[in-house]
């Protein structure tokens, strides 16, 4: 009898079911989304690794110029290292897709890697013997329109060379995808392709376990040169995972905010489900109904909403995560290392997971509802005033409460470095908001009606006290649409804040007029080097004060990689950083000298490092220690920089190459003629890109705003779950008050002053929810911009609160609260005043 009567009540109002459903099926669907997303580009980060790494448990690595192939010659032969197998790696690119190149020798590979271990289909002595000879996945040659035998062109820092498809590579047990974007070709035609003849990105080892693999690993360590280590191979697969931790967590909270909303509209709907069957709960209850059963039968209600957005967030959120992935990708490569993404981006484990949210959620949600039906008497279930009086009393205690969360939240904020703790506070917090929100929107309500009714009369006096009296059941989607607006303001702020930091970061780092790159400066991971020949044609350019030289390298430190920027700069050219910590001055006189290095903020953050400290570099020479003159402002990485100047960095390393050259012109000279005669210059020599400051600033800022594409989209689609909880708070008003707008239309309201009404009151929620998110806005912005963001990359900036994002956010939530009201008033105005009064 009870889900008869639940089915009945749930089926006569199809709207407001839709609507609860379609509210948590979005949250679900933006859940599944971002896991599914997130996870994907993690499972196809390992899977290449793994497919690079193969079976080895150890790697020799060496500097910035790799390692040299004697060594593994006297691995082989002098240890016997039958488990050992050379690897060249890089990046190439081929009709517009980046592509990465390992190097290998296929006799050697068979302990190491499989791809079939070499043998069916792929020809070894045509893959060793034939110049330009590569191997594919056949997903990959099918993607590029390549077929077997076929010749074609690679870009390899800006050259063409050319190669030809041998045989298709298989995946010998790992996941097709592990091997999808990956080419493979014989060490010797790698270094060819590569221009890096007789070096080698590392050797990989198949070590026993144990004592005897410990043993021969300390053998092999005493043969290494000052500039190699041997390491576990899963190191790099780990830091550079490590790389997008912070960045995937940041998506998984923006998931959940649509979740939490979710949850408000779920906890919405059933009391307002309880609220309207008051008087069938007391009958049921006076029939026999035990609060046990009503407790069940309210929590039932709400698995079968819970199971029917399933139905439909679980699909959508598969298609969405699509989508998502595809704005996951771009970030990562345009921030972290080249990665290709061929897979479904949802799976079992994604699903299972936003199942369990999704139930879980709404059955939190349903708790306090189906409490309250089971505790009240039939007597209280019957009577609306002991209903009211509950419900005052409930907003005077939740005022108090909120204030008690939010400074629990402020108190966590304070606790320790952890961004799920920060996570954590910015909940509390906004929580603690939302329960104030009944409380301030009832007294806006009742300080607006003198004003509302001397200026509109008794319409304007009767939509804010509708708006007052019809808090009970519309203060939790309220509440909702206020944090979801405030999320979007803080955001929004939070946005424009980093904007405006890295643009005035930009316009004092960017010192040169014009700079000059390989095209393999835009291939994260691909090594950009300009020869000496094209470097001395540019300095001899007529019109060219001087040129800073730029080299880019990774080096290691004792724990972690080292990104380190080499810099050399004439004497009275000014050194573009910002400086954060340290004495300006002193920092860049001892930067200039020689004598130190400036470390950048996220660097100093992460590894705790403070002007004063030194960090110890492992060179050609072995380890050194540099001291740290001072920290400066960076936005360009969020694994930090350690700035060298180039003096300093030749005494300990061998290397010379030049990654880069930022040219300054002579003001004697048109910058257009400059331009046109360093493209003469380097014409016919190495392929390079010439842009000039104004186009970089460009191009970096375009890389920003894709970097945020994602926080757009997840925001925008917490909104929408926030509207439709508004949307369906108006409809369950209409349904509740038919006889008070039957009873107006019967006494003399004209259909447009009920519509007029029902707006008025709507504009007036609205009004208020944008009022009361603009203080909450500008607190998530702090919290993010100095909790958050400092936590996740660990970069600091000021606060830019633009008037303009606080009024967005009030246009939302008034816009938001009149989109909502427009059915419900339509269909008040439109209900018949004899239907109205007989339907009680």
């Amino acid at each position: 009898m009870l889900a008869r009567a639940s089915l009945r009540y749930l089926l006569r109002y199809p709207w407001q079911l839709g609507l609860t459903v379609a509210g948590v099926a979005i949250g679900v669907a933006v859940v599944v989304a971002v896991d599914g997303a997130t996870s994907a580009a993690e499972r196809s980060f390992q899977d290449s690794m793994d497919a690079v790494s193969g079976r080895a448990t150890h790697r020799v690595v060496g500097g910035a110029q790799g390692l040299n192939e004697v060594l593994y010659r006297k691995l082989r032969v002098g240890l016997v290292m039958r488990h050992s197998a050379p690897v060249l790696e890089g990046f190439v690119k081929v009709r517009g897709e980046t592509l990465r190149l390992l190097g290998v020798d296929p006799i050697a590979e068979a302990p190491i890697r499989d791809y079939a271990a070499f043998g069916g289909d792929i020809p070894v002595d045509r893959l060793i013997t034939e110049p330009g000879a590569v191997l594919l996945a056949r997903a990959t040659g099918t993607r590029l329109d390549l077929a077997l035998g076929d010749r074609f062109n690679v870009t390899v820092s800006g050259r063409m060379r050319s190669v030809h498809l041998l045989a298709h590579l298989a995946s010998a047990g790992q996941p097709r995808a592990a091997i999808d974007g990956l080419m493979i070709a014989d060490i010797a035609t790698a270094q060819t392709l590569l221009n890096r003849f007789g070096r080698l990105s590392g050797i990989d080892l198949k070590l026993p376990a144990g004592l005897q693999g410990e043993r021969l690993r300390t053998r092999i360590a005493a043969l290494l040169p000052a500039d190699a280590r041997i390491e576990p191979a899963a190191a790099r697969s780990q830091a550079m995972a490590q790389m997008t931790h912070a960045f995937a967590t940041n998506l998984t909270a923006m998931g959940l905010l649509a979740l939490l909303i979710g949850m408000f509209l779920i906890y919405s709907t059933m009391s307002l489900s309880v609220l309207r069957r008051r008087s069938l709960i007391a009958n049921l209850r006076m029939l026999g109904a035990n609060r046990i059963q009503i407790f069940r039968l309210v929590l039932m209600e709400a698995l079968g909403l819970s199971l029917l957005a399933l139905a439909i967030g679980l699909p959508g959120g598969a298609v969405l995560a699509q989508g998502l992935l595809a704005l996951v990708t771009r970030t990562i490569n345009d921030l972290y290392f080249t990665l290709s993404v061929n897979i479904w981006a949802v799976d079992a484990a994604t699903l299972t997971k936003g199942a369990a949210l999704g139930i879980g959620a709404s059955l939190l949600a349903a708790l306090g509802p189906a409490v309250e039906a089971a505790r009240a008497t039939p007597l209280e279930a019957r009577t609306r005033s002991h209903l009211e009086r509950g419900a005052r009393r409930l907003v005077a205690w939740l005022a108090p409460a909120g204030v008690a969360v939010m400074l629990a939240g402020a108190l966590l904020l304070t606790a320790g470095q952890s961004l799920w703790l920060g996570f954590v506070a910015l909940l509390l917090i906004s929580a603690g908001y939302a329960l104030i929100t009944p409380a301030a929107v009832a007294i806006m309500m009742k300080l607006a009606q003198a004003p509302l009714a001397s200026w509109f009369g008794l319409p304007g006096r009767l939509a804010a006290r509708g708006a007052q009296a019809s808090l009970s059941r519309t203060a939790v989607a309220i509440a909702a649409l206020v944090v979801s607006v405030a999320a979007t303001a803080g955001v929004t702020i939070m946005i424009d804040s980093f904007r405006g930091s890295v643009a005035a970061w930009l316009g004092s780092t960017l010192r040169a007029d014009i700079y000059v790159t390989t095209p393999a400066s835009d291939v994260e991971g691909a090594e950009s080097i300009l020869s000496p020949t094209l470097v001395r044609r540019i300095e001899n350019v007529q019109g060219v004060a001087d040129a800073e030289a730029h080299r880019w390298v990774t080096v290691q430190a004792r724990t972690h990689e080292v990104r380190l920027h080499v810099i050399e700069t004439s004497p009275s050219a000014r050194l573009g950083f910002l400086i954060k910590a340290g004495d300006p001055q002193a920092a860049r006189r001892a930067f200039r000298r020689g004598t130190a290095v400036l470390a950048s903020e996220p660097y100093a953050y992460k590894h705790q490092r403070i002007p004063g400290d030194s960090i110890v570099l492992r060179t050609d020479h072995g380890e050194r220690r540099f001291r740290i003159a001072g920290t400066f402002y960076d936005y360009g990485s969020d694994q930090g920089v350690v700035a060298m100047p180039r003096a300093l960095y030749t005494r300990w390393w061998r290397d010379r190459n030049i990654s880069s050259l930022g040219v300054r012109l002579s003001q004697r000279v048109p910058a257009r003629q400059v331009q046109a005669q360093l493209r003469a210059a380097v014409h016919g020599s190495q392929p390079v890109l010439i842009r000039d400051t104004g186009e970089l600033r460009a191009q970096t800022m375009a890389i920003f705003d894709r970097t945020f594409a994602i926080t757009q989209v997840l925001r925008l689609l917490t909104v929408v779950v926030a509207v439709v909880g508004v949307l369906s708070a108006f409809m369950a008003l209409l349904l509740e008050r038919g006889k008070e707008f039957a009873v107006l239309r019967a006494t003399g309201f004209t259909q447009g002053q009920i519509v007029a009404l029902i707006t008025g009151e709507a504009g007036l929620l609205g009004l208020c929810t944008g009022l009361l998110a603009m203080p909450l806005g500008v607190v998530m912005s702090v919290v993010l911009i100095e909790v958050i963001n400092r936590r996740s990359f660990g970069w600091s900036m000021p606060v830019s609160i633009a008037p303009e994002a606080l009024f967005h956010a009030l246009a939302l939530a008034l816009a938001a609260a009149l989109a909502a009201s427009i059915y419900p008033g339509f269909k008040a105005a439109t209900l018949r005043p004899a239907a109205g009064l007989r339907a009680e």
